[in-house]
């Protein structure tokens, strides 16, 4: 009897604390930036939306994209993330960290609030709305507010991979605006540097070219598994396609310069969502943007836009030349180190 009290006191506590942290969540309004309140809790763990309502059935599609009879329900809610998928083996993920809180709200992964991507061994990049104020628009968040998170593909578990990282120093683009959504890119320099663990964290480089419409990119992320809808736990990956940028302009107007447009032309419920901001968009193996905003998620008709890491080349190497020259030295070294070791691994057999 005490044990069901306990239960029934438990569920009706956390019902309260996810409406009170909705009301300070934004919600995906029209043209704007995804998480610009980093200060309130962007990623509610659970949406208390029915599983059998009109707005997740709207949504529905996992038999017509995975080709799988008699789907259920819990399979289209566990795998339906905002069209995405989870490949078998996730080569990606290791390249993506997780922004969150000083603190967790109540347990290890429920204060995320964006992502980021790893350029270097101190340095991710992200976008700026993730490391700005809401209310300025332009005041930096502090970075002893802010943890990175990286080495897992799993947000809500801790393993003997993942690597908790404070941050030094928060640098925002200088020509950030809130209001257009314009330079929304920024740079979180590590008190520390990650340690790279073949598998499960890694360098990304950037693009060195300018992204061309036609290429097929992946974007990595937290992000909601449908408009306003629950977070997952494992990271989820989503294949897009970088559009022309007249193409982009009929649908998001108008386009800041330095942005780049993109969606999947075969199914427009694949898209980012609340909590991928920040996250990376590769194509091709590099680093080609940042999830910035959109109109919704997973609106037919609309795209995602994604803030160009090539247009802002010339700004990150300004922020963080000597950290990226850091990595690039230390790499090679590790490198050479390797395959000074295969070497003498080969002499030791042909010698026995």
């Amino acid at each position: 009897m005490y044990s069901s009290k306990f239960f029934v006191s438990i569920l009706l506590l956390l019902q309260f604390s996810i409406k009170w942290n909705n009301a300070n969540t934004d919600n995906r309004t029209d043209d704007k930036a995804y998480d610009v309140d980093t200060d309130a809790k962007d990623m509610p763990l659970v949406k208390l939306i029915p599983l059998n309502s009109t707005f997740i059935t709207d949504y529905r599609s996992l038999e017509r994209r995975r080709g799988k009879q008699n789907a259920t329900e819990d399979d289209d809610f566990e795998f339906l993330i905002t069209g995405g998928y989870r490949p078998q083996t996730n080569l990606l993920v290791r390249y993506a960290v997780s922004l969150r809180s000083k603190r967790e709200f109540m347990f290890f992964g429920d204060d995320h609030f964006c992502g980021g991507a790893i350029i270097s061994l101190k340095l991710i990049l992200t976008a700026a709305h993730c490391i700005v104020k809401l209310k300025t628009g332009s005041t930096k968040k502090r970075a002893h507010d802010i943890r990175v998170v990286a080495g897992t593909e799993r947000r809500l578990v801790r393993t003997d991979n993942t690597q908790i990282l404070a941050v030094e120093k928060v640098i925002p683009h200088s020509k950030y605006t809130s209001s257009k959504v314009a330079n929304d890119i920024g740079i979180l320099k590590l008190k520390d540097e990650i340690k790279l663990n073949e598998g499960f964290v890694a360098i990304i480089p950037m693009a060195d070219t300018p992204p061309k419409p036609g290429t097929k990119c992946t974007i990595v992320g937290w992000g909601s598994i449908i408009e306003s809808g629950p977070a997952p736990d494992a990271v989820l990956n989503a294949d897009v396609t970088i559009r022309d940028e007249a193409d982009c302009t009929d649908v998001v107007p108008p386009l800041p310069k330095g942005t780049i447009c993109a969606n999947n032309q075969n199914d427009y419920e694949i898209d980012s969502c609340q909590g991928d901001s920040g996250g990376p968009m590769f194509c091709n193996n590099k680093l080609v943007g940042l999830v910035s905003y959109g109109s919704g998620c997973g609106r037919p008709g609309q795209m995602g836009v994604y803030s160009d890491v090539y247009y802002h080349r010339d700004w990150i190497l300004g922020n963080s030349a000597s950290s990226i020259r850091r990595s690039s030295s230390t790499i090679a070294i590790d490198t050479l180190m390797l395959l000074h070791l295969t070497l003498i691994k080969l002499a030791i057999n042909v010698v026995v």
